[in-house]
């Protein structure tokens, strides 16, 4: 050990001990001659005040060996976490991040409501004709039209030919009559029942419910030659005039229809209005009339 390093322990071990002293001696405060006013301020005055004001201080022993900074220490041990602090203002948005990878299709959602019907499309191309079909049903008839003009009036007809009908009632007589120079024609005759209306007294041993038509041949001859052309006869509704009995209990009665024509066999003139004479121009007229309704 050298001199030097034997020195300069010696100087810190005196200062040490000094220290130690006045820690010591100075426990109590030290405080230096204030002046009074008048007095100069001198250099041993302000000494005193700075060690009076450095031993206030709890200065250690390090302070006098190594000044004021000494070097610093090892870290501690980390203290304990401290509470938690108050929750902060969010931060702004940072910027958006890259775009990751596709992910795996999800499964497939509930179908949605239908959308609303688009647009028409544009029409296609015209097809081939088909085959016709078949005819549909009738259509129920539709309603009548309105009435037409009415047309201009015709020229007046021929003189119409009412035929005349009669009734007789079995066991009964029948009268057919013309007017004077007019012929009985029969046009149709009927014996026996086709009804339950027409004759209803029915006499005692004959049947109204039964319907029955006798020969209409024979019914028709023997009326012609009853009353054919003439100008009025009698009948008799029986079977022995009509010679038939294949109705048998069935209460019948006899229908004649007959027309009255004109008399040309005997049909007389009569002179009207200056000499002319008319009858005959009716006479002709009802000729034209029979050959129309023969035909």
């Amino acid at each position: 050990m050298g001199m030097g390093q034997l020195g300069g322990y010696r100087c810190l071990l005196t200062l040490f001990l000094g220290v130690i002293f006045l820690e010591c001696t100075c426990s109590q405060r030290v405080l230096p001659d204030w002046p009074k006013i008048g007095d100069r301020i001198t250099q041993p005055f302000l000494d005193q005040l700075m060690v009076s004001q450095l031993l206030e201080q709890n200065l250690t022993l390090g302070f006098f060996l190594k000044g004021l900074n000494g070097p610093p220490g090892p870290p501690g041990a980390p203290g304990p976490p401290g509470e938690p602090g108050q929750v902060g203002m969010a931060g702004p948005p940072g910027p958006p991040g890259h775009v990751g990878e596709d992910g795996a299709p999800g499964a497939p959602g509930a179908p949605g409501p239908p959308g609303s019907p688009g647009a028409p499309g544009l029409p296609g191309e015209k097809g081939d004709p088909g085959l016709q079909g078949a005819p549909g049903a009738a259509g129920l008839p539709g309603a009548p039209g309105l009435p037409g003009p009415q047309g201009p009036m015709g020229p007046p007809g021929p003189e119409p030919i009412m035929p005349n009908f009669t009734v007789i009632c079995e066991g009964e007589k029948g009268w057919l009559q013309c007017k004077q120079y007019e012929l009985i024609k029969v046009t149709k005759a009927f014996w026996g029942r086709d009804d339950h209306v027409t004759c209803p007294k029915v006499p005692a041993g004959l049947n109204l419910e039964r319907v029955c038509e006798t020969n209409p041949g024979n019914t028709m001859q023997k009326v012609k030659g009853q009353c054919q052309n003439e100008q009025a006869c009698e009948v008799v509704a029986s079977n022995i005039f009509f010679d038939d009995n294949s109705c048998g209990n069935a209460y019948k009665y006899l229908k004649i229809w007959y027309e009255c024509i004109p008399d040309e066999a005997n049909a007389v003139d009569v002179l009207k209005e200056g000499g002319k004479r008319r009858r005959r121009k009716r006479k002709r007229a009802a000729k034209e009339k029979r050959s129309a309704s023969s035909e």
